[in-house]
């Protein structure tokens, strides 16, 4: 009840303000329509201001009920942690994918990584498995040094194409 009274007091504070602007400046000149026109303004300004910063809060608590209602559904299967996990290996795998596409010039249907998780302080990638569109024996070898240069780890390569 506070956040409304403080916005209808900051309303009535503007437009007496913008009131008092509008009388003093003289009728006949020119320069009246111009005031008229800016404390018009300051005043729409006061009043959606408010609404402003409720429409941009709105997709950021409608995406967090969203996020809360898909970890309350996947909660017998996966426990946060593993949530968190899941969700940085896919965003690995899209990055992953872009940079390699990026740097190699061509197109990867799809790839993916295995990972070996022990424990949510230990993730270790075992395999990363990478579908192209077309059978390339130079750009299997070139995929697989870049990518094992790009991870720097011990990890498995394995290239597919032409399905």
């Amino acid at each position: 009840m506070g956040i409304i009274r403080e916005y209808v007091f900051s309303i009535m504070i503007v437009s007496v303000s913008c009131a008092a602007v509008n009388m003093l400046t003289p009728e006949n000149s020119g320069l009246s329509r111009y005031v008229h026109f800016l404390a018009a303004l300051v005043v729409s300004f006061a009043i959606l201001s408010p609404l402003q910063s409720l429409l941009y809060e709105l997709p950021a608590f409608l995406d967090t009920e969203f996020k809360n209602d898909a970890v309350l559904s996947f909660s017998g299967e996966l426990n946060s942690e593993e949530l968190i996990i899941n969700e940085t290996v896919e965003i690995l795998e899209k990055e992953l994918k872009v940079q390699t596409e990026n740097r190699l010039k061509c197109k990867i249907e799809d790839l993916r990584i295995i990972c070996d998780i022990k424990d949510t302080e230990n993730i270790s990638i075992t395999k990363i498995e990478v579908d192209f569109e077309n059978d390339n024996k130079y750009l299997f070898s070139d995929t697989r040094n870049y990518l094992e240069d790009l991870m720097m780890c011990e990890c498995e390569v394995r290239c597919i194409g032409g399905k």
